[in-house]
């Protein structure tokens, strides 16, 4: 089930919890903030198109891959 809606480094930051109800609601959240911003922006078509991750402050954040390398293909010549 993670897999349909988690990236490898989604289910990857659940290993820091070590109490199974926190992973639990760690899972939660993501896909509840998933489910958000698929439904906020048409084009994104799959759920590994795009990563919640947490900023400065600790809010999650979507990052989409297809942003993410662009600013790398921009950086990086």
């Amino acid at each position: 089930f993670l897999e349909a809606y988690l990236t490898e480094n989604e289910i990857d930051g659940s290993m820091r919890f070590k109490n199974e109800k926190r992973k639990l609601e760690y899972f939660s959240g993501i896909v509840a903030a998933k489910e958000c911003y698929k439904r906020k922006s048409p084009d994104i078509i799959s759920y590994h198109d795009f990563e919640i991750q947490k900023d400065e402050k600790g809010k999650p954040s979507p990052i989409s891959f297809e942003k993410a390398s662009l600013a790398v293909q921009y950086i990086v010549p």
